[in-house]
């Protein structure tokens, strides 16, 4: 059993069910619904797309807007790029959403050519372009 913090777990069991619950616990960052990962097989920089919270009330610098509809992907990578590390480098590779709210991979907004929302699948082609999948609703085409 593992208490800490006034939560108990009675086994491993327990905390793979509530991985949420036990992140909090250990101080984990709270993530914008974290969706999916992916792996630059060139270079070992890591993906996450986060992919919406309308509920947060204080924006950090992970979660860099309160009201985040559009959602937004980090990027990381382990600096012993054995992938074993506790800590690693990170920055926000894309702010979806519209027009100057947001921001892509070369630091400009997005515009009509490429704008998106709600970033969830990811993945690298043989060729390493990075295919993003949205989960965007109608109302976010506007």
């Amino acid at each position: 059993a593992c208490r800490k913090a006034g939560v108990s777990f009675a086994d491993q069991g327990e905390v793979l069910i509530n991985t949420r619950l036990a992140a909090d616990v250990l101080g984990a960052t709270k993530m914008d619904r974290p969706e999916w990962g992916a792996v630059n097989p060139d270079n070992g920089d890591v993906y996450f797309t986060l992919t919406n919270n309308t509920s947060r009330t204080v924006a950090d610098a992970a979660n860099p807007r309160v009201k985040n509809a559009a959602g937004h992907i980090t990027r990381g990578r382990d600096r012993g790029r054995d992938y074993a590390g506790h800590r690693f480098p990170w920055d926000l590779f894309m702010l979806a959403g519209p027009g100057e709210d947001s921001r892509g991979p070369d630091g400009k907004p997005l515009n009509q050519d490429n704008i998106l929302a709600s970033p969830d699948g990811l993945w690298f082609d043989p060729e390493g372009r990075l295919w993003i999948q949205t989960d965007m609703s109608g109302s976010q085409l506007s």
